[in-house]
């Protein structure tokens, strides 16, 4: 008599663990007053095309990228700053969800402006950064005088 037995020795099952960690959330403020907005200043147009570059850092520092146009001394501008603060040393990302704007001044006249980040990715040291936004603003020639505004908003995400 003969007798089989059959087991299924390639059948292993292992047991392992499942975890999560719960972080803080970001939070991204703007500057208070006129810190948290973006200005180019003052500016007096020429007869040619010209371009006004506002560094995107503390400094926001205005220079001419194509000649034209002036910078006037009364109101220099300054680059927006925001404070971005989440887990601390945390990396995350930062962007501007549509870089190039349109700022109008409700009169059907117009200027581009593409906008520039201090910094596209940041560890939150102690859990905070501080963030710039300036860039380049396109004038143009003989440009109409009047006040000129656009919106931006940026998006950020840990890593």
């Amino acid at each position: 008599m003969l007798f089989c037995i059959f087991t299924d020795i390639t059948a292993q099952s292992v047991a392992s663990r499942a975890t999560a960690n719960i972080i803080s959330a970001l939070s991204l403020t703007k500057a208070e007053g006129t810190q948290g907005e973006l200005d180019w200043g003052d500016i007096v147009a020429g007869s040619t095309t010209s371009t006004v570059y506002l560094s995107p850092d503390e400094t926001g520092i205005r220079t001419i990228g194509d000649p034209g146009a002036t910078l006037a001394s009364s109101n220099t501008g300054n680059a927006a700053k925001f404070m971005l603060s989440g887990e601390e040393n945390a990396t995350v990302d930062i962007s501007i969800l549509s870089p190039d704007i349109v700022l109008d001044d409700a009169m059907g006249n117009f200027m581009n402006a593409s906008l520039a980040l201090s910094e596209d990715v940041t560890i939150l040291t102690e859990g905070e950064a501080e963030i710039y936004v300036g860039g380049m603003l396109t004038i143009g020639p003989e440009q109409s005088l009047g006040s000129y505004s656009g919106y931006f908003e940026l998006n950020v995400h840990y890593q």
